[in-house]
């Protein structure tokens, strides 16, 4: 009894001097938010008797996000006293006296999980601190078990890997550009349509977390069943690294925070990609006749790595020949294409007057 009233009012006392401690560092900008919260943490297991013992070493030098099952409120105690973290946790507990200011401080994601339209924002929140170097605690299952089985993972939460190691590293895109204007996903994990002789693919590769890019791009060869792709016809790099460039490619250097086309209110820096080719300097004045693309990304430059996205669409690049006019009064009309591929002569009735 004695014991539990000591734990009752070191928590009630010293939760409170703490909470003020951090608020102070909060507003000054200073460091010390993860010496004190470890520490509180780690007074806490022992005053509660809660023996922690760590198998492996946890990642310290880069912030990283730690996805774990939950048994018990005493998981947050544990994982908090080994290294310093943010939580994610429901918003209910945002509201709990003393606890939910303290997690306020402690840089919590607080997540509604009856609106599951605002998940975006819980997984930008998570980007966000782990791109300022605070990792994150996500108990993926998004609740408590009995810890002898693993509850099912709500993905979505998870999606917040793929907005900071997804572009930490070697990434790669392609874009394929079809004669065929029956190309595409037929919805059952099947394509449609078939290759045509001139169909262009674009592959591109990025290196050191998207600061380094190759883009090659190679022409298809031949009808859909014996056809093939052929060699690369083009090359090229980064935008703007060579002048007046014909091919190229460039992911955004810093976080993206507005624009209509953006995925989560946040976009980090080095998943947003935008690829140019200039097809008339490629394949001459007409620039070729594309009906329809079909994109991918994927996450390492292998051929064999997991794709993370599939989109396709319509386009046009067919360029209509340009006609000149020759007409003689009373005579007919003759229309010369540019390239003097089409000739027709009309015959045209004199021409009359019209007075008021």
């Amino acid at each position: 009894m004695a014991r539990a009233l000591f734990i009752g009012a070191f928590f009630f006392t010293m939760t409170p001097l703490l909470i003020l401690i951090q608020w102070l560092l909060g507003k000054l900008g200073l460091p010390g938010w993860g010496f004190i919260a470890t520490g509180y943490y780690r007074l806490l297991c022992s005053l509660l008797r809660i023996r922690v013992r760590v198998s492996g070493v946890p990642v310290r030098n880069r912030a990283v996000l730690f996805v774990s099952n939950h048994v018990s409120w005493a998981d947050i105690l544990v994982i908090g006293s080994i290294a310093p973290v943010a939580f994610v946790a429901k918003r209910e507990v945002r509201d709990w006296p003393l606890v939910g200011i303290t997690a306020k401080l402690q840089r919590t994601v607080f997540v509604d999980r009856t609106r599951r339209h605002q998940t975006g924002n819980a997984v930008a929140e998570i980007v966000k601190r782990i791109e300022s170097g605070v990792s994150v605690v996500l108990f993926a299952e998004g609740t408590s078990s009995d810890g002898n089985r693993v509850l099912p993972f709500r993905t979505a939460l998870l999606g917040a890997v793929e907005g900071t190691a997804g572009n930490g590293g070697d990434n790669a895109f392609g874009f394929w550009l079809f004669k065929n204007s029956g190309v595409g996903c037929s919805g059952g994990g099947t394509f449609t349509g078939a290759h045509t002789d001139g169909d262009l693919f674009i592959d591109g590769t990025f290196t050191n977390g998207g600061g380094v890019s190759d883009i090659e791009v190679s022409r298809w060869n031949g009808n859909d069943v014996t056809g093939s792709l052929g060699g690369t016809v083009a090359t090229g790099n980064v935008c703007g690294v060579v002048a007046n460039d014909q091919q190229c490619a460039i992911a955004n250097s810093a976080t993206i925070t507005s624009g209509p086309w953006r995925s989560s209110p946040t976009m980090a820096a080095n998943t947003f990609v935008e690829a140019g080719i200039d097809l008339s300097a490629l394949l001459g004045s007409a620039g070729g006749c594309f009906n329809t693309f079909l994109a991918d990304s994927q996450s390492s430059q292998s051929t064999s790595s997991q794709p993370k996205d599939f989109a396709g669409g319509t386009l046009n690049t067919c360029v209509p020949p340009i006609m000149d006019t020759t007409a003689t009064p009373g005579g007919s009309v003759s229309s010369t294409s540019q390239d003097g591929s089409s000739r027709r002569s009309l015959p045209r009735q004199a021409a009359g007057s019209m007075s008021a």
